[in-house]
């Protein structure tokens, strides 16, 4: 079983695993390991994360890139004034 834990933040979050098995019908829970750090971003509309789970339950990790054909954003405040 894989979870994740934020505390203290989001930026420090860490991706865990915890070996789980069935015995007389209940799960049995093993010692939480370390598997690696991530980054999560809560948003308004859910999280955003760098990692991702393969179908065999292997992770595959992404990084964010930056491409230099896109322009920088402007904000531009107090705009009547």
């Amino acid at each position: 079983m894989y979870y994740i834990d934020v505390s203290p933040s989001y930026s420090g979050a860490r991706i865990m695993a915890m070996p789980m098995t069935m015995a007389d019908g209940a799960p049995k829970f093993g010692a939480p390991e370390l598997r690696f750090k991530a980054s999560i971003f809560p948003t308004r509309t859910g999280v955003v994360r760098d990692y991702d789970v393969a179908p065999d339950g292997r992770f595959v990790i992404g990084t964010a890139t930056v491409d230099s054909r896109v322009p920088p954003a402007n904000v531009v405040l107090n705009w009547r004034q």
